[in-house]
């Protein structure tokens, strides 16, 4: 008898919590503001590849809609204050231990080094 209500509680347990994460993902689903609604039935039903990812990335590039990346820092703009990576200055340096490229922000002053 024991083994009976046991059974039963455990499948009450499962409905339940099945009737509460159903509401929930109904309710969220329903809640969504007007301006997401387009960008959310855009979204596939699985996330891409890596692969997807990289022929999607490419594309772009290769049509305009995104600018290339600094070849130095691979940054497509400052992190400090958002100016395009086009606007980057590069200086050369060398010693006797090691060649570099210091790229600078001429909008902000941000600057990074990189031995190459």
């Amino acid at each position: 008898m024991a083994t009976i209500e046991a059974i039963l509680e455990v499948g009450c347990s499962i409905v339940v919590t099945w009737l509460v994460a159903h509401f929930y993902y109904r309710r969220s689903v329903t809640n969504a503001p007007n301006w997401a609604r387009p960008l959310i039935e855009r979204l596939p039903d699985t996330p891409p590849t890596p692969e997807r990812l990289m022929d999607l990335y490419q594309q772009a590039l290769m049509d305009g809609q995104i600018e290339r990346p600094d070849p130095m820092t691979g940054l497509y703009k400052c992190p400090r204050c958002g100016a395009p990576a086009s606007q980057f200055k590069g200086q050369t340096y060398e010693s006797d231990y090691v060649t570099g490229v210091q790229i600078k922000c001429p909008s902000c002053g941000y600057s990074e080094s990189i031995d190459t």
